[in-house]
């Protein structure tokens, strides 16, 4: 018995000891992780700390370089274990300085040859405001650089419609094509003058901005010398005017002269034979008038001419007569239109204002003051006229009837009637059976 209870003695013991051991143990498990928890905790805040240093040398050459300056970059040698890192920012910050110089030299390269335009140029946004613009616009306008930038389109185009910009500027783009012709618009000044220019509109969108680029040319010295040309080509045409006039016009008379009147003369004759309307003729002589040169002389007779002449002009002064000096004393006139009484009445009426004119001929043997003699003929085509007369034959008419009126005593009217082409004879059905027996 006593064997067995110390066994069961011992049972506890034991079992104390190693609840004792086991406790121990765990202490020391707990210490051990504890202990490594701190050293990782301190191990991490100095990693935190030193990459925290780190990056604020990655972002301070990062801010020098944002700041302007260029050669900025992170060489600190104690970065050693931030190498890749630092090494790829440095690459960007080598890419972002090339990308820049080449931004820069064509920003300089497109300034350059902005202010190198002869033509102004200006960018406007779709309100209408002057966004910038080249020297060569603020020469044309006479406003310093960039004295405008701000303004308003409306201030310097004197089109009203100019203030809805947006609209007005559309106006100058073809929506199918896209083109921009120039158009022809006029600005002001500063000092208020109007200009002429040629304005051409495109558009495009920068940093999500509408903008309107516009080409102004001052076209002020075309339009002066347009103007100029304009001038010249009238008075050439005057020039021209005159030349022909007087190419057309007896110097003496201002009557059209011979050539003219027979040029006319075939023409009023073709169009009377195709339109059926009536053409008349009549020829004037001055009674006496070599007589009356070798008593009051040749001044005298050139007056005498000219006062004829008047009288001529003054009688025959509608649309479509064409009184003309043909030699000498005597005077033509073509009367399209004209016939039957009317055209009695007319040659009566001449007659009668050169009697009135009592220019004194001693040497007439008709009146001893100037008379003149008048031979009148009138054409009137019918169906069976195709051709017309020749202007000679119609010419050669006239002038006998004046010889008649010449024969019966002078200072009168003769009227040959009414001209009838020569027929030209038919062949009859006998006639021709005739012909044939032959």
């Amino acid at each position: 018995m006593k064997t067995v209870h110390k066994t069961w003695i011992l049972i506890p013991i034991g079992i104390l000891c190693w609840a004792l051991l086991g406790f121990y143990l765990s202490i020391s498990v707990v210490f051990i992780g504890t202990t490594s928890l701190l050293a990782s905790i301190c191990a991490l805040i100095f990693v935190k700390l030193s990459l925290i240093k780190n990056f604020n040398t990655i972002i301070s050459a990062i801010e020098v370089f944002k700041q302007g300056n260029r050669s900025a970059r992170i060489s600190d040698q104690r970065l050693a274990e931030l190498t890749p890192i630092s090494s790829a920012i440095n690459d960007l910050l080598d890419k972002t300085e090339n990308e820049e110089s080449r931004l820069n030299e064509s920003r300089l390269r497109y300034k350059s040859l902005v202010e190198m335009m002869a033509d102004g140029l200006v960018t406007v946004n779709k309100e209408g405001s002057i966004q910038s613009m080249n020297s060569a616009a603020g020469k044309l306008l006479g406003f310093a650089d960039g004295e405008l930038v701000g303004v308003n389109i409306s201030a310097i185009i004197t089109d009203p419609k100019s203030v809805f910009a947006e609209d007005y500027l559309n106006g100058f783009i073809d929506d199918t094509t896209g083109a921009a012709p120039n158009q022809e618009i006029e600005v002001i000044s500063t000092s208020g003058e109007v200009i002429p220019i040629l304005f051409a509109v495109s558009k495009m969108e920068i940093q999500k901005q509408l903008l309107y680029i516009g080409v102004l040319s001052d076209i002020s010295k075309i339009k002066s010398m347009e103007m100029e040309l304009r001038s010249l080509n009238d008075e050439l045409s005057r020039t021209n005017e005159r030349l022909e006039k007087t190419v057309i016009t007896d110097s003496l008379t201002l009557l059209f002269n011979r050539r003219h009147f027979d040029s006319v003369l075939i023409k009023e004759l073709q169009r009377a034979t195709r339109q059926r309307t009536s053409i008349s003729l009549l020829i004037v002589d001055i009674d006496f008038f070599k007589q009356f040169n070798d008593v009051y002389g040749h001044t005298a007779g050139d007056d005498c001419l000219k006062k004829v002449s008047r009288c001529i002009k003054q009688v025959f002064k509608r649309s479509g007569d064409l009184p003309a000096r043909y030699g000498g004393e005597e005077f033509a006139i073509i009367l399209p239109g004209c016939d039957g009484l009317e055209l009695q009445e007319r040659a009566e009426t001449l007659r009668q204002e050169i009697v009135e004119l009592g220019v004194p001929h001693s040497e007439s043997n008709t009146e001893k003051i100037l008379t003149v003699s008048i031979g009148a003929i009138t054409y009137k085509p019918n169906t069976n006229d195709v051709a017309g007369p020749k202007p000679k034959d119609l010419f050669s008419e006239a002038d006998k009837a004046l010889y008649r009126a010449k024969a019966k005593g002078r200072n009168q009217v003769v009227f040959a009637g009414q001209y009838q082409p020569l027929a030209i004879p038919t062949m009859t059905t006998q006639m021709y059976g005739q012909f044939i027996s032959r």
